[in-house]
C-alpha cells in the first residue's frame, strides 16, 4: 500500500457524474450542496407550461416549512437561466438555486422518463397555449438528497 491510500472517504457522487458535473447559476455542484445538509431536488417540467406552474406554486407554498427543516431547494430546468429567473420569479423562487439541465441528466438519473403518453402531453401543451422551454412530456419529480441517500419527496398537493 502506497502512502494515503485508503485514507480518502469514499466519495458518494462517484456514481452520480452529473452532480459533479452539472452546476447551479452561484456555480456549485449538486455534490457540494450536498455536502453543506440535505437537498430537494425538483426536476421540473417544461417552463411555461401549466404543468409547470403547478409544481412551482407547490415548491413555494411548502418553502418555508422544508427550509425551517433544514432543507435546500435546487430547482432542475430544461431552458436557459434567464428562462428560469423568469419563471420562477413570480412564485418568488428566483433566488433558490436552480441548475439548466437541457440534457436532462439529472431527470434520467432519478429515473424520469417521458410522462405517459408522451405525445399527448406535447399536443395538450400546445392546445392549452403554452409556449414550453424543455419537452412537455417530460415527467417531473422531487427527490431528497441527504448524503449519499436519495429518496422521493412528496412536496404536497397541487
Amino acid at each position: 500500500m502506497r502512502a494515503g491510500e485508503g485514507l480518502r472517504p469514499p466519495d458518494p457522487f462517484r456514481e452520480r457524474p452529473a452532480f459533479s458535473r452539472l452546476r447551479t447559476q452561484d456555480d456549485m455542484t449538486l455534490a457540494a450542496l450536498a455536502e453543506l445538509g440535505p437537498l430537494l431536488v425538483v426536476c421540473l417540467p417544461a417552463l411555461q407550461t401549466a404543468v409547470c406552474r403547478k409544481w412551482l406554486e407547490r415548491v413555494a407554498g411548502s418553502r418555508g416549512e422544508q427550509e425551517a427543516n433544514g432543507r435546500r431547494y435546487i430547482l432542475v430546468h430544461m431552458g436557459s437561466d434567464d428562462d428560469a429567473r423568469a419563471a420562477f420569479e413570480p412564485f418568488d423562487l428566483h433566488y433558490v438555486a436552480r441548475i439548466a439541465d437541457p440534457e436532462r441528466e439529472l431527470y434520467a438519473h432519478f429515473g424520469l422518463g417521458e410522462a405517459a403518453p408522451g405525445l399527448l402531453a406535447r399536443v395538450a401543451s400546445k392546445v392549452r397555449g403554452d409556449h414550453p422551454i424543455g419537452d412537455p412530456a417530460q415527467a417531473p419529480g422531487a427527490f431528497l438528497v441527504e448524503g449519499d441517500e436519495t429518496a422521493p419527496a412528496a412536496l404536497g398537493a397541487p
